[in-house]
């Protein structure tokens, strides 16, 4: 990542570092991790349109992107979506007059008055485009197939949330004005276009999207999501939306996702940590980010709490709790007799002056939780975000197989471990999880 702003390049961070940042990750997490820069486009991140040549040089992002592949790590790029980036004042590009001049009628999406559809985020500014001009087909086609090209392994779809088109009227296109079914229709062609081209050119290419959408299901491999908050969206936690894992819920076994790295929205010292457990929790692949002091590996004596349960949900991700996070159904929550929780308030952006007072609370318990079914088995998911162990008791659930005799085993860092001898469903579980681990209790039949 680049920060502090659009252009203003951390040496930290350097294109040419990026292979060693990457391993000294893998080394950590004793697993290949997947890489993916922020910052590699040619104006500048989430600039769309003028995409290449990418920042610093076609040859510098070869070195790094053969580096990465010959260390297992696939390189994951993020595209803007159907946007054209036109404006931003820091990195000194200024083309909005003359995009909407010559480019957007045959390109952008237009509002009812034929005006076409513009925003202005504080990353950039930029015009929407629209879906169904052979204009946008293409420079999508071409800046997914250029990533690849590069070195990719997988590219996301970014900012065009659940993989949404716009509307547009504008009637010298070749489709319908207005809201309609082509919206739809020309984005999953978009879409198969791309992901049939570029496993072509790269066999592991993995198509990928912010934020899930149950119709494209077969055209992903991966989404991004947010389902860790709980309050807001963590970009805007004055919205009050909570983040509800029902994507999850429903399709979980069928289109994996991994959580992204914005802001939960609670104020606390280990919120960090709290996001961690709720991704690992839900289901979601992990996202660390070496941009944050949180998850710096490099500057810091010991590994931070933040990293440690990092470490220990990803070891569970690969072993024990695979079958269930990975490719297994979320069931509904046991009943807990005992969690011990804190109540912890909104956390609100500084800069945001609309909440000063009234910030709710919400309960997060020390242990986070979740039940999954995989290979006629039920998993209880625990992911422990204090820095000392914590005991919790609940009533497992038959979950639709009532009778018989049942056996339950704990798996943690320390191995395996049997719970009692198999017989009736108990009333109660007693289990200890250590400080800032995960654990899975197994129930079988």
């Amino acid at each position: 990542y680049f920060p502090p702003s659009n252009r203003v390049v951390n040496p930290d961070f350097h294109p040419a570092r990026i292979p060693a940042l990457q391993k000294r990750y893998a080394d950590f997490f004793g697993s290949p991790v997947i890489t993916n820069p922020f910052g590699w486009e040619h104006v500048a991140p989430w600039m769309a349109g003028e995409y290449f040549p990418p920042y610093g040089g076609e040859e510098l992002w070869a070195t790094a992107s053969h580096a990465l592949k010959s260390a297992g790590s696939p390189l994951f790029l993020l595209l803007s979506g159907a946007r054209w980036g036109v404006t931003l004042d820091n990195a000194g590009y200024h083309d909005r007059d003359r995009f909407l001049r010559e480019v957007a009628p045959k390109a952008a999406a237009y509002d009812p008055t034929g005006r076409p559809f513009e925003e202005d985020p504080p990353w950039a500014g930029s015009v929407t485009l629209c879906v169904g001009t052979p204009f946008t087909q293409r420079n999508l086609e071409e800046s997914f197939l250029g990533c690849v090209k590069r070195g990719a392994s997988m590219v996301q779809y970014d900012q065009n949330h659940g993989g949404a088109a716009s509307v547009c009227y504008n009637r010298g296109h070749a489709h319908p004005p207005g809201y309609g079914r082509w919206m739809v229709d020309e984005t999953e062609k978009i879409f198969q276009k791309v992901r049939a081209e570029g496993k072509r050119l790269n066999p592991e290419f993995a198509f990928t999207v912010e934020e899930p959408c149950e119709y494209f299901i077969p055209d992903w491999e991966l989404y991004m999501g947010r389902p860790f908050n709980f309050f807001g969206t963590g970009s805007d936690p004055s919205s009050d939306r909570v983040a509800v894992p029902l994507f999850i819920y429903v399709y979980h076994e069928y289109l994996l996702g991994y959580g992204g790295s914005n802001e939960i929205d609670i104020a606390h010292p280990y919120a960090e940590a709290i996001k961690v457990a709720r991704k690992f929790t839900n289901g979601t692949l992990l996202e660390v980010d070496p941009g944050k002091p949180n998850y710096r590996l490099d500057t810091i004596p010991s590994p931070t709490e933040e990293m440690r349960l990092a470490r220990s949900c990803a070891r569970a991700l690969r072993t024990f709790a695979r079958p269930y996070l990975i490719s297994g159904k979320m069931l509904r929550d046991p009943d807990f007799i005992s969690r011990p929780a804190e109540r912890i308030r909104m956390w609100r952006d500084p800069k945001d002056n609309r909440r000063t007072q009234d910030l709710p609370a919400v309960d997060v318990p020390h242990v986070l939780e979740s039940t999954w079914e995989a290979d006629g088995k039920v998993g209880y998911v625990f992911a422990n975000w204090k820095t000392t162990a914590q005991t919790v008791v609940f009533s497992p659930r038959e979950y639709g197989r009532p009778g018989g005799s049942h056996a339950f085993a704990a798996y943690g860092e320390s191995g395996k471990r049997a719970l009692g001898k198999s017989g009736p469903l108990p009333k109660e579980l007693t289990i200890e999880i250590p400080p800032l681990s995960a654990m899975l209790v197994e129930q079988t039949r």
